[in-house]
């Protein structure tokens, strides 16, 4: 179930990110152009960073070590705009972030993956089997399940701007309810698994979520106070649905997402936290 549900989740949001983009956002690259490609470029090279050290300082098991780098491999997640928007950062700039990193992973996640994961997994997992078959016959479907769902939301845009704006409400409310019936079933299958390495899996996801907001924290350094809020949120929050469908159609693996589940539960009070901080700044 879970595999067959993932392919149709993400087609959708990859849709509502092609519809949610228009003109501005387009304009806004050219604009903030230097913030964007701070924030898309630190989270490509310094989130694999924080993953690599977490899994050598904390060794989980391999399901756990692969799930956390799937989580740092992927383009982050549209909550993001949601957190942004509530804590009073700059919400468009967060969604330009979140459209032009996931355009970008049709490109990026089968380099990386190609790139890091033999040289991370090599002992512990039969992942060369897998990079290969990505590498040569999966990359085109990754590129597709990922550029061809955000191109006709473009253009549906474009040629239906009205209508678009209409069901985007509407389309936004049935990924939220997807991705929290996607984090349910994986709770329900793998109930066992995740109690007895909650534990692990707790102070993964904390230090995780920590790390990354540091990171941008630093690298944003004497930008406008909206602006790094808005990456910082950005770098922490994950498109878990992209982390599923890697998971499950390229490793063929659902285990891999324990961390992903455990993730998002403790990421978000951590997340609020911030949120309320940053409101009381204004």
């Amino acid at each position: 179930m879970i595999k067959t549900a993932i392919p149709a989740f993400v087609t959708l949001l990859m849709f509502i990110i092609g519809a949610s983009l228009s003109a501005d956002d387009f304009h806004r690259l050219k604009i903030n152009g230097r913030d964007i490609l701070i924030a898309i470029t630190g989270q490509l090279l310094l989130l694999p960073v924080i993953a690599w050290f977490l899994i050598y300082i904390f060794n989980p098991t391999p399901s756990i070590a692969v799930g956390i780098l799937l989580i740092a491999l992927t383009p982050g997640g549209a909550m993001s705009n949601y957190y942004s928007f509530t804590a009073k950062a700059n919400a468009a700039l967060s969604v330009s972030i979140t459209a032009f990193s996931s355009m970008l992973a049709a490109i990026s996640l089968p380099l990386c993956l190609s790139a890091i994961f033999p040289l991370l997994f090599a002992d512990i997992m039969m992942v060369n089997q897998s990079v290969h078959a990505l590498a040569k016959t999966q990359a085109l479907q990754l590129f597709l399940f990922l550029i061809a769902p955000i191109s006709v939301g473009m253009l549906l845009r474009w040629l239906a701007p009205m209508f678009t704006q209409r069901i985007l409400p509407t389309l936004e409310t049935a990924g939220t309810a997807m991705l929290a019936a996607l984090l349910t079933a994986i709770f329900l299958r793998f109930h066992t698994l995740i109690a007895a390495e909650f534990k692990s899996l707790f102070m993964l996801a904390t230090c995780f979520t920590a790390l990354s907001m540091m990171a941008a924290t630093v690298i944003t350094f004497g930008r406008k106070l909206s602006d790094r809020a808005a990456i910082i949120i950005e770098f922490p929050v994950r498109n878990l649905a992209i982390t599923s469908m890697v998971a499950t159609t390229v490793f063929d693996s659902p285990e891999y997402l324990l961390f992903a589940a455990v993730f998002f539960v403790v990421q978000t009070p951590l997340m609020l936290a911030f949120i309320v901080w940053h409101r009381r700044q204004y």
